[in-house]
């Protein structure tokens, strides 16, 4: 019995994003892609809550390593077109594979971004709402 709670647990924990059903809301001038995936998408208390990833773009430096993918837990107001982002990880390569560079999560530090036309956040919202 303990080693199917075991099986279990790390079938669980282990999976990743690649069950994710990742649409495509952005493509930036400089090639970077931003998706949302719609699997895990939540509405809850009037707003969305989802998982979005952002891959492509120009490496980006942090803590000596580069990141080239990263993904965020986004809070999402349809009403006000505004959105935070609750946590965010770094990765070393493409659509969120590779090393996890660093990770934050943002519950104390949380705020509102209103999204500029033709932005990534706006695009999201877009897709969202």
């Amino acid at each position: 019995m303990k080693k199917i709670f075991i099986y279990v647990f790390f079938a669980i924990f282990t999976s990743n994003f690649s069950y994710a059903e990742w649409l495509q809301h952005f493509i930036g001038d400089d090639s970077s892609i931003g998706y949302h995936d719609k699997n895990t998408m939540r509405y809850a208390n009037g707003y969305y809550y989802v998982w979005t990833l952002n891959s492509n773009y120009e490496p980006l430096l942090i803590d000596s390593k580069f990141h080239k993918s990263h993904m965020a837990y986004v809070k999402v107001d349809c009403t006000f077109r505004k959105w935070g982002i609750l946590s965010i990880t770094a990765f070393t390569d493409v659509m969120a594979t590779g090393e996890s560079i660093v990770s934050y999560n943002y519950d104390d530090d949380f705020d509102w971004e209103y999204a500029m036309p033709d932005s990534n956040g706006a695009y999201l919202l877009d897709s969202i709402c």
